[in-house]
């Protein structure tokens, strides 16, 4: 599903020098796969960057909407685990 909002919705949020919590990565990635946006889901964890506990997309590899549009369209039906990049166990 192709959703230009929501797209933008979370290159806004990520596209910033504080980026976000953990705890709020963690609610967007549960909340994109509570409505089955995997792809989106995937793409925004594959490009995101962390540091001290903070999300952020990096100032040269910004995710814009026109790349995500791709990604949104398909669907798969499977229950994503994000690894959070600060454990040492998943780096």
């Amino acid at each position: 599903m192709y959703n230009p909002p929501l797209e933008e919705l979370i290159t806004n949020l990520l596209n910033d020098d504080a980026g976000i919590s953990s705890e709020t990565y963690d609610s967007l990635l549960n909340y994109l796969a509570a409505i089955n946006e995997m792809s989106l889901l995937e793409e925004t964890n594959n490009e995101v960057k962390s540091s001290n506990g903070r999300y952020y997309f990096s100032q040269d590899e910004d995710l814009k909407c026109d790349d995500l549009k791709q990604h949104s369209q398909s669907k798969n039906n499977y229950e994503y685990n994000w690894k959070d990049p600060n454990k040492p166990q998943n780096w």
